[in-house]
């Protein structure tokens, strides 16, 4: 074969695969990438599991629809196993490996330590964690969600409902939610005159003894014990409460019902516990998503399923409004107001927080019954 032949089939052979790299580009760009910083594994793996389960029925039903303005979504899903340093280097492989400008997450010490990366990279994250800082901590960050100073109002409301002369305990998570439910109950103590917070004690989120730590809060007999966090630690701190003879009141802060494993471990010590909730709970919306998420992963969604589905909701009108610059879904985010989303009408404020209304429910002897079978 000549060399002319050579040089021309090699030619032709060039400009295939130039030809093949720019079309391979092509249909990377059409793909939007959404990456998901989630807690698959550690103590808040229930709820972990359940955003990624959320983010992806919504991904799918828009992909089934055709996408978004032609473009298909794609989840990229890390394990940041509810760990500041494991999710930094979660962020760290989506932003740079996969070049994620979208990020989901959840947990306050995660948010909080994505927070500076988020405004340096200048890309857009939406969470649904509750410390109060997580949105003024950068313009590019949105929240949905309970929020650690909501929930210590409306706690302490229905303490004073019950105590008038209140001694408040409080038992929470060492960790930034933690420290900001403790932290909003001493500004209300110390705004309000109208209670005394008699003792504060911090357990780490994989403890699995409270014994000491139960019997050093009753020595300050509290009237009213505040159980804050999340997990099976949780479930085991009210019981070790009961089991030591404490007999008075018991509230626990909002991520508890929403990790089934920790109202197990309770199991019959939930007997006139009351709870924080989202009014949402029980709506027709809510209980109609549930069916579809139950018939998707045959088995029911945990209460923050409905936040994230309204994040994931918010998030693709503005992916159909102004594409996928942070930028221009950042100026979005701002003019959200009364969005009919799975929630309720959402208004996002101007830190960028978009508050769910929060009830406070008790524990009946029919609920025990139905968490102890599993339903």
């Amino acid at each position: 074969m000549s060399k002319k032949i050579w040089i021309g089939m090699a030619g032709i052979a060039l400009i295939a695969f130039v030809v093949f790299v720019i079309q391979v580009g092509n249909r990377q760009q059409e793909v939007i990438r959404i990456g998901a910083i989630l807690p698959l594994t550690g103590p808040a793996a229930e709820f972990g599991k359940t955003d990624r389960n959320t983010y992806q029925l919504g991904i799918d039903e828009v992909n089934l629809a055709g996408g978004i303005n032609g473009q298909f979504i794609k989840l990229f899903v890390e394990d940041g196993q509810g760990d500041p340093k494991s999710s930094i280097a979660a962020f760290q492989k989506l932003h740079s490996v996969h070049d994620v400008q979208i990020f989901l997450t959840t947990v306050s010490s995660v948010s909080m330590a994505l927070s500076s990366l988020v405004e340096q990279n200048q890309v857009i994250m939406f969470t649904d964690a509750a410390h109060p800082g997580i949105a003024k901590a950068s313009k590019f960050i949105y929240r949905h969600s309970n929020i650690a100073t909501d929930e210590a109002a409306i706690m302490l409301k229905d303490a004073m409902r019950i105590q008038k002369n209140l001694k408040l305990g409080i038992l929470t998570v060492n960790d930034d939610y933690g420290f900001s439910i403790e932290s909003a109950f001493r500004q209300l103590e110390e705004t309000r005159h109208e209670f005394e917070l008699v003792g504060v004690e911090r357990y780490n989120k994989t403890e699995t003894n409270f014994r000491s730590i139960v019997t050093r809060m009753l020595l300050a007999k509290p009237n009213y014990i505040v159980v804050a966090g999340y997990g099976k630690s949780m479930g085991i701190a009210i019981r070790h409460l009961r089991e030591l003879g404490y007999e008075g009141e018991i509230i626990t802060s909002i991520p508890f019902i929403a990790t089934p494993s920790g109202m197990i471990v309770a199991g019959p010590a939930l007997k006139n516990v009351s709870y924080l909730t989202f009014a949402y709970e029980d709506k027709p919306k809510a209980l109609e998503f549930g069916r579809k998420y139950q018939d998707r992963y045959s088995s029911p969604p945990l209460i923050n399923a409905v936040l994230d589905y309204s994040i994931f909701q918010l998030l693709k009108n503005g992916l159909v409004q102004v594409g996928t610059s942070p930028k221009n879904l950042q100026q979005y985010m701002n003019t959200v107001s009364n969005f009919n989303a799975l929630s309720g009408n959402l208004t996002v404020s101007e830190e960028g927080d978009i508050p769910a209304e929060l009830i406070v429910k008790r524990f009946t002897s029919n609920d025990i019954q139905r968490i102890l079978e599993g339903k």
